[in-house]
């Protein structure tokens, strides 16, 4: 990854965690979108050893400018002006 001078690998949620985590690698999932059934769709960003502040802004990055995910339908919003924790 230094030689390429890459921050982070992109894998389908459901491998790329795998691959992280048998390398000893950070990796962090976030939501990509829907399946056409609403079946949740997620993206892994995997990082370098020790790397995970870069990983976080990446990811939180992603999240940020696609606004894919969607809060369960099984809980109900906050009222506005309530105490978040």
């Amino acid at each position: 990854m230094a030689s390429e001078r890459l921050d982070a690998l992109v894998f389908p949620g459901w491998s790329g965690a795998a691959i992280g985590a048998k390398a000893g690698y950070p990796s962090v999932i976030v939501p990509a979108g829907y399946t056409a059934e609403g079946a949740p769709i997620g993206l892994t960003f995997l990082g370098r050893a020790w790397s995970e502040p870069t990983l976080l802004r990446i990811a939180h990055a992603f999240e940020s400018a696609t606004r894919l995910r969607r809060p369960p339908t099984s809980v109900v919003a906050p009222s506005p002006g309530a105490a978040s924790l």
